[in-house]
């Protein structure tokens, strides 16, 4: 359904193109979560969808998730009841996308100064705190999928968190927690905590876990996994704990952040109890 609101010609989407089942309702995100911020909500036909994206031409694929392509499109002001999700476009891409920028020399860096990886992610932090906080009272989402490349970025550099195409709905327990049994592994590797590898058992802490291994990807300006590095670095989380016992983290801070990062903020001991 159209809701009649007007939009700009010039305005740019990413498009999703996923449908939500009926029958995952009660465990997969869906846009009924949103009930309570409905007014801010565009809702766009299928035929609005097809003509933004030139009918899903290859051509605009921006990106691909497990769950689908998503799409650049760009919507012109205008019931079929074809779920697909539209997200703001985010031009500056991913957090991901900056870690893993190489120099002309070949080594990996990123350009984001010291001031601006913080404020990524704080911004986070924020996402995943409404997930677990203000959704409402008798559930919570856990996102289950927390990872560098799903955390985009505007122009500003602000951070959105994206793709909730594995996120799972719970009840809360009395101590205001998720339990959710999951039966077949899912997540990315090198972000999954080894308690639901090996209990196939999902609470809030498996995003908590996730996001401490985005925060060293973010200190280290190195991706969770890369296996063109020798076998012992393959693993960014395997790596820094050897570095912590030994207290040479500074061997692992991404060199471009020599000069701008008081010694305080990476001391072994803030560490230690963390990985």
């Amino acid at each position: 359904e159209d809701n009649g609101e007007q939009r700009n010609s010039s305005q740019s989407s990413s498009l999703d193109r996923r449908s939500v089942h009926k029958e995952d309702h009660c465990e997969r995100i869906c846009p009924s979560l949103l009930s309570s911020h409905d007014k801010c909500c565009l809702v766009f036909s299928l035929v609005e969808i097809k003509l933004a994206t030139h009918d899903f031409d290859d051509a605009l694929v921006i990106g691909k998730v497990g769950f689908g392509k998503v799409y650049k499109g760009y919507c012109e002001d205008s019931s079929i009841h074809e779920m697909i999700l539209v997200y703001e476009y985010m031009p500056d891409e991913s957090l991901h996308h900056h870690l893993n920028k190489r120099k002309v020399n070949g080594r990996n860096s990123s350009p984001l100064t010291w001031v601006e990886r913080p404020n990524i992610c704080i911004g986070s932090t924020r996402a995943l705190d409404y997930l677990y906080t203000g959704t409402g009272v008798e559930s919570r989402v856990i996102h289950h999928d927390v990872k560098s490349s799903n955390v985009l970025l505007d122009e500003k550099l602000v951070a959105k968190s994206i793709d909730f195409g594995v996120s799972r709905i719970g009840p809360t327990n009395q101590l205001g927690t998720i339990n959710v049994y999951i039966g077949l592994i899912r997540g990315t590797f090198g972000y999954m905590d080894v308690e639901y590898l090996s209990t196939h058992r999902l609470t809030r802490k498996s995003d908590v876990y996730a996001f401490g291994v985005v925060l060293l990807e973010t200190l280290c300006g190195r991706l969770a996994l890369n296996f063109t590095l020798d076998e012992q670095q393959h693993s960014l989380v395997r790596r820094a704990k050897h570095c912590i016992k030994e207290g040479k983290i500074s061997q692992i801070i991404d060199p471009f952040l020599r000069g701008q990062v008081s010694a305080n903020c990476v001391s072994e001991g803030i560490w230690e109890n963390y990985i």
